[in-house]
């Protein structure tokens, strides 16, 4: 592993997830100052905050990749993509 972040995350039936990285004034003006990541469900995009450590971004995205999941979740079962039978 090289240690770099990827910038999106294709899931099944093409749902993309991207993965911005920001400065701390950039993040703060897009997610607020008080979160240290952010999932924005709307844009499909995880928000990491630049200036943490490689080590602590990891860990940021992996938690938020798991709210990303689950949207993921209610989103295939809202719109049928599966085709799952009633």
């Amino acid at each position: 592993m090289n240690g770099r972040i990827p910038n999106k995350v294709t899931l099944p039936f093409h749902y993309i997830i991207l993965i911005v990285q920001l400065c701390n004034r950039e993040y703060d003006e897009e997610c607020g100052g008080d979160s240290l990541a952010c999932w924005v469900v709307e844009e499909r995009t995880i928000y990491l905050r630049k200036s943490r450590t490689i080590r602590k971004r990891r860990a940021d995205l992996a938690h938020e990749f798991l709210h990303a999941c689950a949207d993921w979740q209610v989103w295939l079962l809202a719109t049928n993509q599966a085709n799952v039978k009633e």
